[in-house]
């Protein structure tokens, strides 16, 4: 039986409304979804696949095989505050006995 070694530190949380494209009446988000993971209030400067930079307030950290969060979507944090979606980024190591997750960094 596999088991996720990053199981204990998913204690947050939180609402997922992935962006879905844009409208006549502006963004189209798809069914909010719960999922579980890590999230990291530290902020930090990123940068863009444009180029931009922009400050990122914070990370979520999520389980290997979370779906793909786009930019623009919207995650609802602990706490109730709301966050934008800047990248999602799915960190692998095949073949290697490591730990695998997802990282979003929002806005």
């Amino acid at each position: 039986m596999v088991t996720d070694p990053l199981a204990d530190f998913w204690v947050h949380s939180v609402t997922v409304k992935r962006h879905a494209g844009a409208g006549p009446s502006g963004d189209i988000y798809a069914a909010p979804e719960a999922i579980t993971g890590f999230v990291d209030h530290t902020a930090r400067l990123i940068t863009t696949p444009t180029g931009e930079q922009i400050t990122a307030t914070a990370t979520l950290l999520a389980p290997a095989g979370t779906a793909p969060i786009p930019p623009r979507s919207v995650v609802t944090l602990p706490g109730g505050i709301s966050a934008r979606v800047l990248t999602w980024t799915a960190h692998t190591a095949p073949g290697l006995d490591l730990p695998e997750h997802v990282e979003v960094t929002l806005q």
